[in-house]
């Protein structure tokens, strides 16, 4: 996955931001800032490149490419020196994602009708991202700790009925629904 920051020249550089966000305790790091203002990574678990997705399409101002494709990290396991087609994929995929309204594109050396299928749901989770408010995303974050509306209501004190309004409004619980169908193609484009 290649990540590239939107007008960081106007914007502040915000890939220290990123990586704090998804810092690995263990010993091969999850992302890595290659150039710039852009970070790459590599990752074994679909799941934990979702998380990247879904972090950066809710912070909003990124370029992101994911590839597939077999690949290889460097003797020190570091993904800015990867090789491979999974790395050639992801850059193809950043600059795809450039001329794209939801900035996303998906690349896959070997199936790119799934990777199509998983761009289109990435973009739409994209779209929902951009259309919730802070409110909304408030609500998301309490509910998701909790998993229980009344529990999110009592944390924010406010009603239950205004919990399951949001989350109504926001699609959470449909796009949240969706997340394990976006890790399935995540795994089938990468075998």
């Amino acid at each position: 996955m290649t990540i590239d920051q939107e007008n960081s020249r106007h914007r502040g550089d915000r890939v220290d931001d990123l990586l704090a966000a998804f810092r690995s305790d263990g010993p091969d790091p999850v992302l890595e800032r290659t150039a710039g203002d852009e970070a790459q990574g590599a990752f074994e678990e679909p799941a934990a490149a979702l998380s990247v997705v879904l972090w950066a399409l809710r912070d909003g101002g990124w370029h992101i490419g994911i590839g597939a494709g077999a690949g290889r990290l460097s003797p020190d396991r570091s993904p800015r020196a990867g090789t491979g087609p999974a790395f050639i994929r992801a850059r193809e995929a950043v600059e795809a994602s450039k001329k794209a309204p939801i900035s996303i594109a998906v690349r896959s050396e070997e199936r790119e009708e799934r990777a199509g299928l998983l761009e289109g749901l990435l973009r739409l989770y994209g779209v929902l991202s951009q259309r919730r408010t802070a409110r909304q995303w408030e609500i998301i974050d309490a509910y998701a700790k909790s998993h229980s509306a009344s529990e999110a209501a009592s944390v924010l004190g406010i009603s239950d009925p205004a919990v399951s309004q949001s989350l109504r409004s926001s699609a959470w619980r449909e796009e949240s629904a969706t997340h394990p169908l976006a890790v399935e193609l995540l795994g089938e484009i990468s075998r």
